[in-house]
C-alpha cells in the first residue's frame, strides 16, 4: 500500500491495470472460461492504459481518479467482449449453436443503452444541483482560498 502513495499522480500503475482487468471480466464472469477471461482482462488493460496514459492528457480531461478511464472503458470493453469470450474454443459456456456475431450486436446495443441511460441520469442530477447550488466559486474566492470563502477562516497560518 505504501507504493501507491509514492508513485507520481499522473502515471498508471499495476494496481490500475489489475482493476481494469477485473472490471472487464465482471460482465463475463458467468460465461467466460479462464483463457477468455485472461484475454479480456489483457485487452481491457491495454485499452484503459492507452486512454489514461496518453489520450486523457491530450483531451485535457479532468478525471483525477481515472474513474472513466478504468471503470468506464473497462466495463465497456468487458461488456462487448462477453460475446467473444463465450466461445467454446476459448473455454466459454456458449452452446453448439452459439453465434458470437448476433450476441456481439446485442452487447453493443446494450452498451449504447447503458451509456445513454447514464448520460441522461447524470445530466438530470447536474441540472438539479445547478438549480440549487452554484457549481463553482467566484475566481476571487478560488484565488484567495476556499477555506476563507467557505468557512471564513484560514487553515494554515504561514
Amino acid at each position: 500500500m505504501i507504493l501507491l502513495f509514492l508513485q507520481p499522480a499522473d502515471e498508471i500503475g499495476e494496481d490500475e491495470g489489475a482493476v481494469a482487468g477485473l472490471v472487464a471480466v465482471t460482465p463475463a464472469a458467468g460465461i467466460s472460461g479462464p483463457i477468455g477471461a485472461m484475454l479480456l482482462g489483457g485487452a481491457a488493460s491495454l485499452v484503459c492504459y492507452g486512454f489514461v496514459g496518453s489520450l486523457k492528457n491530450r483531451l485535457r480531461l479532468d478525471d483525477s481518479l481515472d474513474v472513466f478511464g478504468i471503470h468506464g472503458l473497462g466495463g465497456i470493453v468487458g461488456s462487448i467482449g462477453t460475446a467473444i469470450v463465450a466461445l467454446p474454443a476459448l473455454g466459454g459456456h456458449g452452446g453448439p449453436d452459439y453465434s458470437p456475431w448476433w450476441q456481439l450486436v446485442r452487447q453493443i446495443a446494450a452498451v449504447g443503452v447503458a451509456i445513454a441511460w447514464s448520460a441522461a441520469g447524470s445530466a438530470l442530477c447536474f441540472a438539479l444541483v445547478k438549480a440549487v447550488l452554484p457549481l463553482r466559486h467566484a475566481r476571487d474566492a478560488e484565488r484567495e482560498g476556499l477555506d476563507i470563502a467557505d468557512h471564513g477562516e484560514r487553515a494554515y497560518n504561514y
